[in-house]
């Protein structure tokens, strides 16, 4: 089981690569990024890992990143173990089954392509749109459970029966993200809970509007005894913003998700460096599908409109993410998504290196 301290207001040092850390995990006091590093890397990284410079690296905040021999090296010397990482794996439900968001979307995104006007499509910056793509991205945030549990919310357990699906709706995202997944181990690390966040938010009040949860007297009541009576005017000042194309909410989501320009940093919580160009890879890739979106179904004034107040949606939902992460029951949320997701993350490399270790 994992470690952790029970303050979080005291900091210490990365015992590991000396930058600024909180918590006890798997044995030593780490940051989150040697966490996640270890986490991914302890079953397997003994023998896919080779020092070219006789096992002595000096391992530090700059270059942690640079010789994974001996980072891992300094992980097993300063006391993190194996065991404690198999005995949160061995918590997992044996019936889990790997998330798949594509089966609900697949045909209705094939009628959005098949009925796109090709005069209009000639007019966007490249000549196709990358239908699957296009396709993962609308898939990716699945709303259903979360709708599904929102019919009828008349008491405290129901509303927050409603809430578990939405928040679960952003773990899922996560899960089933192939950029996401495909980022390093400290990447993860440095972006993972300002995704939550912003996937969270954005998703949240994309729920509450197909929903129309915002017209419901006794769910708003329920809601403001939760989160505080400020909390619903925080809501509609995203929701004014929002855009009607449940598509392209969906696609802004996940370009939202990775638009790390935007985070809120805790000045409990340490700022990771991350790797610019792998995450700005994706965010100009979601940028250049969403407008090739608006250019398939809209005018260009109409397009640059639309794109404008997703921008200004954008800044609506940091502001409103800022004031969250004061709310004790957001922030316990979000920090089950992140657990949830690196332990997800790590079951899927032993899996890919190490069938049997498991």
């Amino acid at each position: 089981m994992e470690e952790k301290s029970t303050s979080s207001s005291s900091t210490h040092r990365c015992k590991i690569c000396d930058d600024v850390a909180l918590h006890s995990n798997y044995g030593a006091i780490t940051c989150s990024p040697c966490k996640m590093f270890f986490k991914r890397n302890a079953v397997t990284g003994r023998n896919k890992f080779r020092c070219d410079f006789e096992d002595n690296c000096q391992v530090n905040i700059q270059n942690r990143h640079i010789c994974p021999a001996c980072r891992l090296k300094k992980c097993f010397d300063n006391g993190m173990q194996i065991e404690l990482i198999r005995c949160q794996i061995a918590r997992r439900p044996a019936a889990t089954q790997r998330y798949d968001p594509m089966r609900r979307t697949s045909t209705r995104i094939t009628n959005i392509l098949t009925n796109i006007d090709p005069p209009a499509l000639s007019q966007t910056t490249t000549t196709t749109i990358d239908s699957n793509l296009l396709m993962n991205l609308i898939g990716y945030y699945d709303t259903t459970d979360a709708l599904s549990s929102a019919r009828n919310l008349t008491d405290r357990t129901q509303v927050e029966e409603f809430l578990r699906h939405v928040y679960q709706s952003t773990g899922n995202y996560l899960r089933s993200n192939k950029d996401f997944s495909s980022l390093s181990s400290d990447d993860h690390s440095a972006i993972i809970r300002n995704t939550a966040e912003n996937v969270t938010c954005l998703g949240a009040v994309l729920i509450w509007h197909r929903g129309q949860l915002i017209e419901c007297p006794t769910f708003i009541q329920i809601y403001m005894n939760l989160y505080g009576d400020t909390s619903i005017e925080m809501i509609r000042s995203i929701l004014n913003r929002l855009d009607r194309d449940v598509d392209l909410m969906k696609l802004s989501i996940s370009l939202f998700a990775f638009s790390n320009h935007s985070s809120i940093f805790s000045s409990t919580r340490s700022i990771s460096w991350i790797n610019t160009k792998n995450v700005h890879r994706i965010q100009n890739s979601y940028c250049e599908l969403i407008w090739k979106y608006l250019r398939s179904k809209y005018n260009y004034e109409e397009s640059i409109h639309r794109w404008t107040n997703l921008l200004q949606c954008f800044l609506n939902a940091t502001k409103v993410i800022s004031e969250y992460q004061l709310i004790n029951r957001h922030v316990q949320h979000i920090e089950t998504i992140v657990e949830e997701t690196e332990l997800n993350l790590v079951i899927a490399d032993i899996e890919e290196n190490d069938p049997n270790s498991l």
